[in-house]
């Protein structure tokens, strides 16, 4: 964790567990081979609706963390993806689980269906995900 992310208390501030919830998002994309611009490209838009942290345990300037994201559900309109965010020690500890759902949207901001290959592709990966439980996507700090 960089210094600029922590309030004067040294802890992160509450609004960057949010940024690395994103960032997250974008490495799990980009390790399915696609990203937003790709995604926007196809018309595809998935605005975040809903997002809650709890925080477990406190993180300090200088360590580590690494996020694990999860897609909990999905189908033609939504998808749910569950963080869990743990520092990266030769012990791990967890110190929050977090919760994102987007919706499928057009240009226009109107809800609509997900393309059928982005909807197999995220039942793929989920899929994937509960047979393996150590698919690690991002690190930070």
């Amino acid at each position: 964790m960089r210094n600029s992310e922590t309030d004067m208390s040294g802890n992160p501030h509450h609004s960057k567990y949010f940024v690395w919830l994103e960032e997250s998002r974008h490495a799990l994309l980009r390790k399915l081979g696609l990203s937003y611009r790709v995604m926007e490209e196809d018309g595809v838009f998935f605005p975040t609706v809903e997002a809650n942290c709890r925080l477990l345990s406190p993180v300090k300037m200088d360590d580590i963390i690494e996020i694990q994201p999860k897609i909990q559900s999905a189908n033609r309109r939504f998808v749910k993806i569950g963080y869990v965010i743990s520092t990266r020690e030769e012990e791990p500890q967890k110190v929050a689980e977090a919760e994102t759902m987007h919706v499928s949207v057009n240009a226009e901001g109107k809800a609509t269906s997900l393309p059928p290959g982005y909807l197999d592709l995220l039942k793929k990966l989920q899929q994937i995900q509960k047979t393996r439980t150590n698919a690690r996507v991002p690190t930070f700090g």
